[in-house]
């Protein structure tokens, strides 16, 4: 079962992926925004099934 301590709020994926954003513009754009819009997209799926 989940403890919430184990599921990342980051990846080296959406840390590029921010730093990719950045260095065209765009501003509030960290890590873990771009991972919970990766969540959303369903590019990753962590969610814990009980």
């Amino acid at each position: 079962m989940g403890d919430g301590k184990t599921t990342p709020a980051r990846t080296s994926l959406s840390e590029t992926i921010s730093n990719a954003m950045r260095k065209r513009g765009f501003q509030f754009v960290g890590p873990v925004i771009v991972y919970a819009w990766m969540q959303a997209v369903g590019i990753v799926n962590d969610h814990e099934t009980h």
